[in-house]
């Protein structure tokens, strides 16, 4: 996994991202598998997320899979609404962010129809760190 900033440069990991290590991701648009180590996941620490960048540029976001085979999403993502937040996105060559809709409701029904849970992560927020 690469962590870079909006614009693709290489930043320093965030606190607590080693406790992914271990993870297997699972992107929401084309819905394989990847471990922690791939160089096609990314992570944006502005948008504290992880994505999948795909061979036609677009990064879709990419969620962990829990070890009893769950997926766990975005706080503010919600499979009653379909919804996730900033599914996907493209970088032009001056290197703005492009937002566009993911496809939240073809992965929610396909996690459905393979019978995997998904959960909605716990949102925390800390002071004065």
């Amino acid at each position: 996994m690469q962590c870079v900033s909006e614009n693709l440069r290489a930043v320093a990991p965030p606190k607590g991202l080693d406790e992914l290590k271990s993870r297997t991701f699972i992107c929401h648009r084309c819905e394989r598998l990847y471990k922690y180590v791939s160089d096609e996941l990314y992570f944006f620490p502005d948008f504290d997320a992880t994505y999948h960048r795909h061979k036609d540029n677009k990064f879709c976001r990419a969620f962990v899979v829990m070890g009893d085979g769950s997926i766990q999403i975005g706080g503010y993502d919600s499979v009653e609404e379909n919804v996730i937040q900033q599914a996907l996105f493209t970088v032009d060559t001056k290197g703005n962010l492009e937002f566009s809709e993911g496809a939240a409701q073809r992965f929610f029904e396909s996690m459905k129809r393979q019978k995997r849970k998904v959960k909605v992560a716990t949102i925390e927020i800390r002071f004065g760190e």
